[in-house]
C-alpha cells in the first residue's frame, strides 16, 4: 500500500497526520496475560489461545504501523491495514460533516472514532484513530478553506 507522500499531487501538501491508536493492541494483551494464567492448569488448549493471542497481537501492531489518517490542503487520504486493506481519497469538498465519539477510556488515552458524512449521503467511520479532536480541528479548517476557493 502506497503512503500518502507516493500519492501527493503537484502542489499539495500534508496538513496533519495521525495514525490508529495503540489501545488496538488492549484486546490481544488481556487475552494474552487470561490465557498466560490458564496455561499451568489447562495445558493444550491454553496454549492454543496463547498462539491466537500472539498472532492477534502481530497483526494489530502491523495495522498500528502501516495505517494512517492524513488531511492535504486539497483531500483526505485515509489507509487502513486492518482487518483488510483499504483506502480512502476523499476531496474536502465532498465531506458534509465530521464527528467525533470519544469513550471515557478514550478520553483519557486520546483515542476516538471519526465518522465523516460526504455529501452524497454516504457515511464513513473509523474507530481507535489517535488524536480526534487535532484530526477534527485539521479537518474542520481544511474543509473552509477549500470551500472558499
Amino acid at each position: 500500500m502506497a503512503s500518502a507522500e507516493e500519492i501527493l499531487e503537484a502542489n499539495e501538501k500534508i496538513v496533519y497526520r495521525t495514525g490508529l491508536h495503540g489501545a488496538l493492541l488492549g484486546g490481544p494483551l488481556m487475552l494474552l496475560f487470561i490465557t498466560g494464567l490458564l496455561v499451568p492448569s489447562k495445558g493444550l488448549p491454553a496454549l492454543l489461545f496463547v498462539a491466537i493471542a500472539v498472532i492477534w497481537g502481530v497483526l494489530a501492531y502491523l495495522s498500528i504501523q502501516r495505517s494512517e489518517f492524513v488531511i492535504t490542503d486539497r483531500r483526505v487520504i485515509i489507509r487502513v491495514l486492518m482487518p483488510v486493506k483499504r483506502s480512502w481519497e476523499i476531496p474536502l469538498i465532498e465531506i458534509a460533516d465530521a464527528d467525533i465519539y470519544q469513550p471515557g477510556l478514550g478520553k483519557l488515552l486520546n483515542f476516538g472514532k471519526i465518522i465523516l458524512r460526504l455529501t452524497n449521503g454516504r457515511r464513513i467511520a473509523f474507530r481507535l484513530v489517535s488524536d480526534p479532536y487535532g484530526f477534527m480541528a485539521h479537518l474542520r479548517e481544511q474543509t473552509i478553506a477549500a470551500r472558499n476557493r
